[in-house]
C-alpha cells in the first residue's frame, strides 16, 4: 500500500514477486491499486492490475478504483483501470457509476475515457436520474458537452418525465441550457404534469434562464395543467424579475389559470407588491373577475382580513396600488364617458 501510495513501481513489483498482499486494506478499506489511482501512479496501476481485484470498494462511500480516479481527474489511470479490466457500470455505495459521479461533481476531463471504455451514457441512479442530468443538476456545462460529444441521449426523461433542460433550468443554469439548446433539446417538451422548462425556470426566478429559453424557441403561453403560464406561477412565487422580462417578451397578462385566475389576482392574494406593480405598468386589466367574481382589488383586501403570512406592511402596499389603480381607470372613465349635449334654446317667430 505504501509503494503504490508513493508511486514506486519497482516496489510494488518486487513486493507482488515477494507474495504481497495486493487486496490488504488499511483502516478506511484502502487497497494499493485505489491509493494508484488516487495519486495518479498509472504505471502502478498496471502492475497491480493483474492480481488485484478492480471491483473493491472503500469503507466510507463504497468507492471502487475507477471512482477514485475520476473523482482525481487521472485520466491515464482511469485508461490503465479499464484496460485492466475495471468494470465502468460498477456502482458505488449510493448506486452511482463512475461516471455518474463525474458528470455530477464536474470532473469533465474524466468523462471521455470512461465512455470510450464502455461507460453507459443512459444509465440512471435511484431517483431516475442518467449522468447528463446530474450534469444540468450541478451546473456542469463542460460535462453536458463531453456527455453529449460521445452519445448521450438529450431527450431521455427522469421517472416523473423531467428532461435535463428542464432540471438546468429549474437550477438556475444559463450555461447549461444554452448548451442543451445548441446540441438539439426541446423546450417545448413537458413533465408528467404538463410543465415546460420555460415554467420551472420561472417557478424558481431564474430571469436568465428565461431569457436563454425563449431565444431558443419556448412557447411563452404554454400552460401547465391547472392553465398555468411561465408568468402566472412568477406572480404566485414573487419574481418581479421574471414578471417584468415575461411581459416585455409578450406574455398574455389576461391569461386565466384555474376559477379564473390571471397573473395579477395571485400578485394580489399574496401581498407580491412589486409583481403587481409590474403588471399594473404593463397593462393587466383591474376589473378582471375570477370565476367568483372578484376582482383584483377585492382579492387582495381579503387577504389583508385574513392571511396572517403576510405582513402588515405588504398586505396595506398591495392594496393601496390597487386602490390607486381601480380609482385611476373610473377616472379616465369618467372623462372617456360622452357628455351630454346641451340643448339649444328655442328661437322666437321669424320677422316677416
Amino acid at each position: 500500500i505504501v509503494a503504490a501510495w508513493m508511486g514506486h513501481v519497482e516496489c510494488v513489483e518486487v513486493l507482488l514477486q515477494g507474495g504481497a498482499n495486493p487486496e490488504a486494506t488499511d483502516t478506511d478499506g484502502w487497497n494499493a491499486l485505489m491509493w494508484a489511482a488516487g495519486k495518479g501512479y498509472a504505471n502502478c496501476i498496471q502492475a497491480l492490475r493483474w492480481v488485484a481485484g478492480t471491483e473493491a470498494k472503500e469503507k466510507t462511500e463504497g468507492l471502487t478504483a475507477l471512482h477514485i480516479a475520476t473523482h482525481s481527474e487521472k485520466v491515464e489511470c482511469i485508461k490503465a483501470l479499464l484496460k485492466g479490466g475495471a468494470n465502468p457500470e460498477a456502482t458505488d455505495g449510493g448506486g452511482l457509476t463512475a461516471l455518474m459521479r463525474a458528470a455530477g461533481e464536474g470532473k469533465a476531463d474524466s468523462i471521455e475515457p470512461l465512455l470510450k471504455g464502455g461507460a453507459n451514457p443512459e444509465a440512471t441512479d435511484r431517483e431516475g436520474f442518467t449522468a447528463l442530468m446530474r450534469a444540468a443538476w450541478n451546473g456542469a456545462s463542460k460535462c453536458i458537452q463531453a456527455l453529449l460529444k460521445g452519445g448521450a441521449n438529450l431527450e431521455i426523461v427522469q421517472e416523473q418525465g423531467f428532461t435535463a433542460l428542464m432540471i438546468a433550468a429549474q437550477q438556475g443554469h444559463v450555461d447549461c441550457i444554452q448548451v442543451l439548446l445548441r446540441n438539439g433539446a426541446d423546450p417545448a417538451a413537458v413533465s408528467q404534469l404538463g410543465a415546460t422548462a420555460l415554467y420551472f425556470a420561472a417557478e424558481d426566478g431564474h430571469a436568465d434562464c428565461i431569457r436563454a429559453l425563449l431565444q431558443g424557441g419556448a412557447n411563452i403561453r404554454a400552460k401547465w395543467g391547472a392553465g398555468w403560464t411561465a408568468l402566472h406561477i412568477a406572480a404566485h412565487n414573487d419574481h418581479a424579475d421574471c414578471v417584468r422580462l415575461l411581459l416585455q417578451r409578450g406574455a398574455d397578462i389576461e391569461a386565466r389559470a384555474g376559477d379564473g385566475l390571471t397573473a395579477l389576482h395571485f400578485a394580489a392574494q399574496f401581498g407580491h407588491t412589486r409583481c403587481v406593480e409590474e403588471l399594473l405598468r404593463g397593462g393587466a386589466d383591474i376589473r378582471a373577475v375570477k370565476n367568483d367574481g372578484f376582482t383584483a382589488l377585492q382579492v387582495a383586501r381579503i387577504a389583508r382580513r385574513h392571511n396572517t403570512s403576510l405582513t402588515p406592511l405588504a398586505r396595506d402596499a398591495c392594496v393601496g396600488l390597487l386602490e390607486q389603480a381601480e380609482q385611476a381607470e373610473q377616472e379616465r372613465g369618467r372623462r372617456a364617458a360622452p357628455r351630454p349635449r346641451r340643448r339649444a334654446a328655442p328661437r322666437g317667430p321669424q320677422r316677416a
